[in-house]
């Protein structure tokens, strides 16, 4: 018997045998893919075919095949993040003047499949993606974005943190007014 080998999991997996009408024979070895145990459970910490057999001590054996495919403890990866093209790029800071939708895709490199993919603007709260609907970075926001995938298994990817990033709707860019300029170059060095 196992404990469940259908839920998607990054834990090793507890394979458990159960012996019942051993009669007065009593039982002479208990083994998981070979492996003698000193109790009745075997920890598999890979997916795979696990035999178990059990022998009494007139040297019948009983021998079961558990399949294992549940066990994922390949993390998730970040494959694109994307706010479009800045207006300009001043100091290492992406600027933009109108709000930039953010896109971000995700792969699994293991067998449980993303579970979801979240972002986070500055320090705040994580917040799940949903790439049906448009993420908008607001007008104003002034800082980095980091995004984040899961998988059904728990496997939390690499955080992917952007370069800085301005959002300013009211900045023309492309002015050749100085005053503009000043007051633009005041709030990215800020």
């Amino acid at each position: 018997a196992v404990a469940d080998t259908t839920t998607p999991t990054n834990e090793n997996v507890e394979i458990t045998v159960d012996v019942t009408n051993e009669g007065v024979l009593g039982i002479a070895s208990i083994t998981v893919n070979g492996i003698e145990l000193n109790n009745n459970s075997y920890m598999a910490n890979e997916n795979g075919k696990y035999n178990t057999t059990v022998t009494l001590n007139n040297g019948i054996s009983s021998t079961e095949t558990i399949v294992i495919s549940n066990i994922d403890k390949e993390s998730p990866v970040i494959k694109s993040v994307s706010t479009g093209a800045p207006v300009t790029t001043i100091n290492d800071v992406n600027i933009y003047g109108t709000e930039p939708e953010l896109v971000i895709s995700a792969i699994d490199m293991g067998t449980a499949g993303i579970d979801r993919i979240e972002y986070q603007l500055n320090d705040s709260e994580w917040m799940k993606y949903d790439a049906e609907n448009k993420v908008l970075i607001p007008d104003d926001f002034n800082g980095n974005i980091s995004v984040r995938a899961i998988d059904g298994a728990g496997n939390v990817s690499e955080v992917i943190v952007s370069d800085d990033i301005l959002v300013d709707a009211t900045l023309r860019i492309g002015s050749r007014d100085m005053d503009e300029l000043a007051v633009f170059l005041a709030k990215v060095n800020a």
